[in-house]
């Protein structure tokens, strides 16, 4: 695209007031700036990004606010939050990377008096995040950052109608479970003993109609099966806003957890990857769900037991709150001194051991210069004089000398 300059000539000519673009590349923003766009827009398709709530001047609090690749919720022990300041650091560090690059090319052609991704992002006029403040752990934002989380969901049931072959499916039993694992980590493509898992759980309990989301048509993994369905594709908010479903099975993506918490639905929720791991965590704190691990597919009776957990048990699916926990932190824990203290005292403890091991390197030199030094007296002496010590008289006098408390 940089080096497009028909393209570039195209877009100036058009004169734009506004540019919006996504940050998890700098592409974007960065032709903005080429092509002197006066306001811009920087979106975020997760809840948050670390790096960008740096550049434009958020506080970053890995005390307790997980970061977007973090694996745990904002309860937090001591060995939680410092796990969280890794990933917060690995996360920025990943970012860094690729924005970096991204900015060298734009140097190359523009000079190097382009912008840094962190100018650029700071010079946004707004910056729009998939984050539900009603969802999302609470955290300190600047008046231009602005959640826009669920804006696409509709829960308007005149606009989620269903075609009468899902009418049908929805209607054949009391409970029916949408099994879902997103766009990128597909059905398909899983291992052979995951399905398996899958579809020994589904045969167990068959007074339940699943409705898997499996991307091959004539697919017949489930053919013995009266109570599963297979889609290639399924209208999932529709589904989720039909008071019939009764669960949702699903890899945690931001948009179906998102989806879940205005549909109310509750899930079990099977993260993969990236920020996955995090929306899980965040909807299970209210309530929203069961979190798993992908191991747990190898264990047919564990997924059972989760799925009709989640299908009997009432308290799933409760609003969420507003309350941070980081008011229920002490000031130690809020500010992480407790973690710097002990990293500090690891310092010191490795410094004192070097120092202890130099030191007695050092009076082990210091006393042989004393003995050589006494020795090299006790030859000058009168009775000595006149004669050369022989190499046995020299070793046998230092001996003798070394034995004697310095």
């Amino acid at each position: 695209l940089v080096s497009d300059d028909a393209l570039f000539k195209q877009l100036a000519n058009e004169k734009f007031d506004v540019g919006i673009s996504e940050a998890l590349g700098i592409c974007g923003l960065g032709i903005f700036e080429a092509l002197k766009i006066p306001a811009t827009i920087t979106t975020f398709s997760t809840v948050h990004s670390d790096i960008l709530s740096k550049s434009i001047g958020e506080p970053v609090v890995p005390s307790y606010v997980p970061g977007v690749l973090s694996t745990k919720g904002d309860h937090m022990n001591m060995i939680d939050r410092l796990k969280n300041v890794v990933e917060v650091l690995l996360g920025e560090r990943l970012f860094h990377d690729v924005f970096a690059k991204e900015i060298s090319i734009f140097r190359k052609k523009f000079g190097s008096q382009f912008k840094s991704y962190e100018e650029i992002f700071a010079d946004s006029s707004f910056v729009f995040t998939n984050s539900n403040p009603y969802l999302d752990y609470p955290r300190p934002m600047l008046h231009k950052t602005v959640s826009i989380g669920g804006i696409a969901v509709n829960i308007d049931p005149k606009k989620n109608v269903l075609s009468k072959e899902w009418d049908d499916i929805l209607s054949k039993r009391n409970t029916t479970v949408l099994v879902s694992f997103g766009s990128v980590a597909k059905s398909v493509f899983m291992p052979d003993e995951y399905k398996n898992t899958l579809v020994t759980v589904f045969e167990s309990i068959p007074e339940t109609t699943f409705i898997w989301k499996y991307e091959q048509d004539g697919s017949q993994i489930v053919a013995h099966l009266k109570n599963v369905y297979l889609r290639s594709w399924v209208p999932q908010i529709a589904l989720l806003a039909d008071p019939r479903l009764t669960a949702f099975v699903t890899h945690g993506g931001m948009g179906s957890t998102t989806e879940l918490a205005h549909m109310g639905k509750p899930a079990i929720l099977i993260p993969v990857f990236a920020d996955q791991i995090r929306n899980a965590q965040m909807l299970a704190k209210h309530g929203g769900g069961i979190v798993l691990s992908k191991s747990a597919l190898e264990h047919p009776e564990e997924v059972k037991s989760v799925l009709e957990k989640i299908l009997h048990d009432q308290r799933f699916g409760r609003l969420p709150n507003l309350d941070p926990y980081g008011r229920h932190l002490s000031f130690i824990e809020y500010y992480l001194i407790d973690i710097f203290l002990v990293v500090l005292s690891v310092i010191i403890f490795v410094a004192f051991v070097i120092y202890k091991m130099a030191r007695r390197r050092a009076a082990a030199k210091l006393r042989d210069l004393i003995v050589w030094a006494q020795y090299l007296v006790s030859m000058s002496r009168p009775k000595n004089c006149g004669r050369f010590p022989s190499m046995d008289e020299g070793s046998r006098a230092i001996d003798a000398m070394t034995t004697v408390p310095l």
